[in-house]
């Protein structure tokens, strides 16, 4: 019997790039956002807000990154996942911390979790563009 595992967990370095990276790239679309990613314990690691971001993207930022790292998949497709199961789809969305909107992603690199991302501000569907930016963007090149 193991006595403890190994887990692999996101860098502050990655974090932080993470959070310019997809700060730059709604810059570049227009919307102001607030980004947050955490470490596969929902924990954050790093934050970042643009200037005339709504206050409640903070919490709604955190809280799609949390929901992403607890379940592994991103929150638009736990909402996808949930549909079809009343119990899931009744219990879940009252759950603390739980957001089934798009904008969570969980980080990976080869087969590990090692965090996740959310990002709030604009429609989810830029939130989303915009949180796999900053991840495509700040781990390409990234050693494990």
């Amino acid at each position: 019997m193991t006595a403890y595992l190994e887990m692999k967990t996101i860098s502050y370095e990655s974090a932080s790039r993470i959070v310019r990276e997809a700060l730059a790239h709604a810059a570049r679309i227009g919307v102001p956002a607030a980004v947050a990613v955490c470490d596969p314990g929902g924990h954050l690691v790093a934050f970042g807000r643009a200037d005339g971001t709504m206050t409640s993207a903070i919490e709604v930022a955190i809280s799609k990154a949390t929901t992403a790292a607890a379940f592994g998949m991103p929150t638009d497709k736990l909402h996808d996942f949930i549909a079809s199961d009343d119990h899931l789809r009744l219990a879940l969305p009252h759950a603390e911390k739980v957001l089934l909107v798009g904008g969570g992603y969980p980080v990976s690199t080869g087969d590990a979790t090692i965090g996740a991302v959310g990002v709030s501000g604009g429609y989810f569907k830029q939130d989303m563009e915009i949180a796999r930016k900053g991840i495509d963007a700040a781990l390409a090149g990234a050693s494990a």
